[in-house]
């Protein structure tokens, strides 16, 4: 790691700052791109578990392939929810490109992190990442927004009426003690 670190120094200090600009640009792309799919990833995950698909921690869930977790969330979501065959292709297109960012990155050999076709032909590919994963993330987000809505108001509802059945348990409880208290007074 350290020697990465210093290679990345390295190269950092042979460029002008206009290089670094583009540089700096495209990391933060990729990051960009890489937080949108852990957040769709989530999300799919979130939407199968409001269903009850098995929960997942998502740590282990990561450390162990998600690729092929990813796949299997997919196929489930189809199976629960019935989308149509489109939406699910989207979806396994969007899980390729996730693993190909992930694992592939770099494997083609005019993939560089210096400036040049190399670069911005990276910047596309990972931007275009981004974008799929966003447009994904558009569709999940305000869905499990209206899930967790519906699902606060019933535990609202469930705790209101806890509420009710203890105020009427201590009232009942309350007279009784009265009541006890009224005997031994006399």
């Amino acid at each position: 790691m350290a020697g990465l670190w210093a290679r990345f120094c390295s190269l950092f200090n042979r460029m002008k700052t206009k290089e670094m600009d583009q540089v700096r640009d495209f990391v933060i792309e990729v990051g960009r791109a890489h937080m949108s799919c852990g957040l769709v990833e989530q999300q799919l995950h979130d939407l199968l578990r409001s269903f009850g698909y098995p929960d997942i921690d998502l740590p282990a869930w990561l450390a162990k392939g998600q690729h092929k977790k990813l796949k299997k969330a997919i196929d489930a979501l189809k199976e629960r929810f019935d989308f149509p065959s489109d939406f699910v292709s989207e979806l396994h297109a969007f899980r390729e490109k996730r693993n190909d960012f992930t694992h592939q990155i770099w494997a083609d050999p005019t993939a560089k992190l210096e400036v040049g076709e190399g670069l911005e032909k990276m910047r596309r590919k990972v931007s275009k990442l981004y974008q799929h994963a966003r447009r994904l993330s558009d569709i999940f987000g305000p869905l499990l927004l209206k899930l967790g809505e519906k699902r606060y108001q019933r535990e609202a509802k469930r705790l209101d009426e806890e509420i009710k059945y203890w105020q009427r348990q201590s009232a009942i409880l309350g007279a009784a003690l009265a009541q006890s208290e009224k005997r031994k007074a006399q």
